[in-house]
């Protein structure tokens, strides 16, 4: 299963945003980008993705490391 780091923010809505997402403009987003690797290093997806944050939660798993 690829892997790799996230970066979570929650900015405030952009106008042009808020009209896509059916949003007041200056609520907040939960945003994400992301990119995943596989095994071998290689990167397999990259995305930024935005939520309405009346609407989603993201839910994290960190690994405990020695």
């Amino acid at each position: 299963m690829p892997d790799g780091p996230g970066r979570p923010r929650c900015p405030p809505v952009t106008a042009e945003e808020a009209a896509r997402l059916g949003e007041r403009e200056g609520a907040a987003l939960l945003t994400m980008r992301r990119t995943a690797y596989d095994d071998t290093g290689r990167p397999v997806e990259h995305g930024t993705h935005l939520h309405r944050a009346s609407r989603y939660a993201f839910d994290f798993q960190l690994p405990v490391r020695p």
